[in-house]
């Protein structure tokens, strides 16, 4: 990882070819994840995103927002799409605490792929946009799993841009239970436990 000061730019009208890849971020014993790295393919190196996927909790991988992510890797965007524990394997705070672990992951291997993690930013839709808030609000909290290879790495982020987001996870079960929604209500009441971890 390089500490000293990039000069990044960034040009929304620039077009480049990307390159479309998978890699091991994280292996927790039979677990293996993987993100989803879109590189541009030019001089670099480029401002970077971690990409965190919606789909109430429950739903989803690192290639729900694959045109999306394709589109900002054309414009210069080095974006790393992350696979992370969703509710139908564990509950909160374990998808923070991956998402944590992935971003310090990708500040130690963003120059790996051209990019930059120097402001690294986070984007989120959905309840990826809700989780990439948290991850931004709390980028010490979810520090749970270690990250050997740079402990003084943070979870932090420079900024987040977040598309529809769940900011009022309870607001939204009121909805969905008004709506007699019992899949949605089941993934929130999955994810957060309760309406007061909600």
């Amino acid at each position: 990882m390089t500490t000293s000061s990039t000069k990044l730019s960034y040009n929304p009208s620039a077009h480049y070819e990307v390159k479309t890849f998978d890699v091991e971020y994280r292996r927790d014993g039979d677990a293996i994840y993987l993100a989803r790295i879109f590189q541009p393919q030019g001089e670099g190196p480029f401002p970077t995103l971690i990409d965190i996927h919606g789909g109430a909790w429950a739903n989803g991988d690192r290639l729900m927002n694959e045109g999306t992510d394709v589109v900002l890797a054309e414009s210069g965007l080095l974006i790393a799409a992350v696979d992370f524990r969703t509710s139908t394997s564990a509950p909160h705070p374990a998808a923070q605490q991956d998402i944590d672990y992935a971003t310090r992951w990708l500040k130690a291997h963003a120059t790996d792929f051209n990019g930059s993690p120097e402001g690294l930013g986070g984007v989120g839709w959905s309840s990826g946009g809700h989780q990439v808030m948290l991850a931004a609000m709390r980028p010490r909290a979810y520090a749970d799993i270690p990250f050997a290879e740079a402990p003084q790495l943070d979870g932090s982020l420079a900024y987040v841009i977040m598309g529809w987001p769940v900011i009022d996870p309870l607001a939204r079960y009121k909805l969905a239970q008004g709506r007699n929604n019992e899949d949605l209500m089941a993934n929130h009441i999955r994810y957060f436990g309760s309406e007061d971890g909600m």
